[in-house]
């Protein structure tokens, strides 16, 4: 008797952690995933700083934020140079790109059509893809070694 209530009670709370599982809400997956695809091959950015303010949920990550620390999650593409990088996007949010320095600084990098070209010299660039919505803003972090 004892075994056919624990596997009816444990069968229901599967099912309810199941139920509940298929209906959360867009504004809870924030930040969306970002992916670059180079060559037909797909690679998912990782997550650097957001802010997000949907009508229920407030969320915001933006502490100890170094474009160069997130990279250092991120397996190192190795790339000819002049190589064009395809940066795909959930929801087509406004796009800014910047290219960062192992001293810390950043500039702008040329986007055209959600495409961007790495650099015509060898060495070791660090990206970081800002993407602007409606209800807030994420950036995604990846790096390139240019051979």
């Amino acid at each position: 008797m004892k075994k056919s209530i624990y596997i009816i009670s444990l069968s229901l709370s599967l099912t309810l952690v199941g139920c509940g599982l298929q209906n959360v809400s867009k504004e809870n997956q924030i930040p969306v995933s970002g992916k670059i695809i180079v060559d037909n091959n797909e690679y998912e950015m990782k997550v650097g700083r957001y802010n997000w303010e949907g009508e229920n949920t407030k969320i915001k990550r933006v502490e100890n934020f170094s474009p160069i620390k997130i990279a250092k999650g991120f397996e190192t593409l190795k790339l000819e140079k002049n190589e064009k990088i395809k940066l795909v996007i959930e929801d087509n949010p406004d796009l800014t790109v910047y290219l960062w320095s192992d001293d810390g600084k950043s500039k702008g990098v040329n986007l055209k059509q959600n495409y961007i070209t790495v650099p015509s010299k060898s060495g070791y660039f660090i990206y970081e893809v800002v993407g602007k919505w409606l209800d807030g803003e994420a950036s995604y972090i990846f790096d390139v070694e240019i051979k």
